[in-house]
């Protein structure tokens, strides 16, 4: 702070900062996904993967709204059927406890894809995300595909979550650098 002449310096979360953004972003900044429309005065919730899983929300607060800073891409991962128990099982068996976050960022998507390799006998060595979502996208490789249907399955399951674990009928955004290359 001193060194850079400044009478206050704050060092914020990426995803708190992030979430202060929120209230400022017009209606062309955004792109909603279902229906419904965000009731005012109530708490939003983001979540966002990239690197790791970045989780905030803001609630209402006298004056303007509270970030809510936290770690919360640590939160346990429960799978949802089958295929997200595979890749549980394979998770598990490496790492211990098995994150959301281990699945839901860059490296998580590799994960995914080792996991199914694994499923189907075949070599699971680890293969670059970018590599992974161009072929999956593409519809060049079915092993890809589902790679991140799945990814996108575990999101949505995130999301829902921390909007009920938060009730953000204000809406729940999904920033990071992964999303808008899907």
């Amino acid at each position: 702070r001193r060194a850079l002449g400044l009478s206050t310096l704050l060092l914020l979360n990426d995803f708190t900062a992030l979430a202060l953004a929120l209230p400022k972003l017009s209606s062309k900044e955004l792109t909603q996904i279902g229906g419904g429309a965000p009731r005012p005065d109530s708490p939003l919730a983001l979540i966002g993967p990239g690197t790791g899983l970045g989780v905030s929300a803001l609630v209402p607060h006298p004056g303007g709204w509270r970030a809510l800073a936290g770690e919360g891409g640590h939160v346990s991962f429960a799978p949802l059927d089958e295929r997200e128990s595979v890749v549980w099982r394979y998770a598990a068996a490496r790492f211990g406890h098995v994150s959301a976050e281990r699945l839901l960022s860059g490296p998580g998507i590799s994960l995914i894809h080792q996991a199914l390799c694994e499923r189907d006998g075949e070599d699971d060595a680890p293969r670059e995300p970018s590599w992974i979502s161009a072929q999956g996208l593409a519809g060049r490789d079915a092993r890809c595909r589902e790679t991140l249907e799945i990814f996108c399955g575990a999101l949505g399951s995130a999301a829902g979550n921390l909007a009920l674990t938060l009730g953000a009928r204000g809406g729940v955004y999904i920033g990071g650098g992964i999303v808008p290359r899907l």
